[in-house]
């Protein structure tokens, strides 16, 4: 690519601009660029194992798909993490983040918010800069951004129990003290109570959801509550939320869940025993 980069600049020098020479660059650009769409994960990675870095990030670099370009760069960035080469590994997962920006500038859409920066979050935390994805999804969406972030940490709970999950949604209920949209207020905390359990910080969940005023909400936060603990076996405890729940109707939903979830992982545990 640099030998390309030198033809292309010393061509556009020429007076007048060589133009023939101008279109095969061209021409090579779009080929190394469609090659390098198809260039597979394993290779970037061995290359940064050889110690040819700078070639690693130009194939990546090189990459057309905004959300393949994206994907690589994280790639590269987790290998060079487990090397112990954390300074180097930032600066590619920063630029994967440059990427997931550009991609929410171009559609600004909730699930695309949620799909790819849950992608980065990860890799953002491990080098210390999570901070960095929350600031994004602010100058995105302005003062819209906490239903997109809260989906973000949803996204992220609902595969792992990585630490970023439960520091967004920290975040982010820190950020809603004192606004004035109390519906909203309520409903990021109930989303985020989910959070929080799928994350094991069951203690922390349930003093969240205590704090909920509209009832609604509350309840919402309770059934997730309760529907996890069960997931994770905890019936009694599981129980005890729902008997929380202040809407008749509600909590019969909650109880049905949990016996549904008992009678599964019984029939699962009979299986395998």
């Amino acid at each position: 690519m640099e030998d390309v980069d030198l033809v292309l600049t010393t061509s556009e020098a020429e007076s007048p601009p060589n133009l023939l020479q101008l279109l095969r660059c061209c021409l090579i650009y779009s080929t190394l660029g469609s090659l390098s769409t198809n260039v597979p994960p394993q290779l970037l990675g061995t290359l940064v194992y050889l110690g040819r870095l700078d070639q690693a990030r130009d194939f990546a670099d090189h990459i057309q798909v905004p959300g393949q370009r994206m994907q690589a760069y994280l790639f590269i960035g987790d290998i060079l993490l487990d090397r112990g080469e954390t300074s180097e590994a930032r600066k590619f997962i920063l630029q994967a983040l440059q990427v997931a920006e550009g991609i929410n500038i171009e559609t600004p859409e909730e699930v695309i918010t949620a799909n790819v920066f849950s992608s980065v979050a990860p890799a953002l935390a491990d080098v210390g800069e999570l901070d960095l994805l929350i600031e994004a999804v602010k100058n995105i969406w302005q003062q819209y951004y906490f239903h997109p972030l809260i989906l973000v940490a949803e996204e992220l709970s609902q595969n792992d129990a990585h630490p970023s999950t439960t520091y967004l949604a920290e975040r982010l209920i820190a950020s809603t003290d004192g606004l004035k949209d109390k519906e909203l207020q309520a409903d990021v905390a109930s989303r985020a109570v989910l959070v929080f359990a799928r994350g094991g910080e069951f203690q922390q969940a349930e003093a969240l959801a205590k704090e909920i005023e509209i009832s609604e909400y509350h309840n919402d936060a309770l059934v997730g509550l309760s529907s996890v603990l069960a997931e994770e076996g905890q019936f009694d405890e599981a129980t005890r939320m729902a008997k929380q729940i202040t809407d008749t109707g509600t909590k019969i939903l909650a109880s049905s869940q949990i016996c549904l979830i008992f009678a599964k992982l019984g029939k699962r545990r009979s299986l395998t025993s």
